[in-house]
């Protein structure tokens, strides 16, 4: 059996040295994890970078599309309005048109119908001067009459 000695002799060759790579085991666990971290910080950071660079790409991208169809919908925009108006430019000339026509047509109506008006007005003064000279000449033939009777 083994003696306190001969377990301190043991303790001093095995454990303390046992121990002491123990030691610098962790310590060099100790400088991983402190490498890991830094390569983590590092990464995030590059990480960061290269989303936030992506980012302002795609919102480039993104603007640029966005400003080319926003030309676009101008562009079909102005295309419809402008056929919109011709459309309706169009139908105010036919409607302009017919309502001349008809004017024309009324004007032409009227005329007629002051011809009628002024032929039956000079033919009113005409049926007056001859029944004035009818009953003038009654009036005469019956003082012709009344005298020789």
């Amino acid at each position: 059996m083994l003696d306190s000695q001969d377990i301190e002799l043991l303790q001093t060759l095995i454990v303390a040295p046992l121990n002491k790579r123990i030691d610098r085991l962790e310590e060099r666990f100790d400088q991983i994890d402190e490498r890991f971290a830094q390569q983590d910080k590092r990464w995030e950071k590059i990480l960061d970078d290269r989303f936030a660079q992506q980012d302002k790409r795609w919102e480039k991208i993104l603007d640029d599309r966005f400003a080319q169809q926003d030309k676009r919908w101008e562009k079909i925009l102005d295309e419809r309005i402008y056929r919109s108006e011709c459309m309706l430019l169009e139908e105010m000339d036919r409607l302009e048109t017919r309502l001349t026509k008809r004017l024309d047509k009324m004007q032409v109506n009227l005329d007629a119908l002051n011809q009628v008006y002024r032929i039956d007005l000079m033919e009113s003064g005409n049926y007056r001067l001859l029944e004035e000279r009818v009953t003038s000449l009654e009036k005469r033939v019956s003082a012709i009459d009344s005298m020789g009777h």
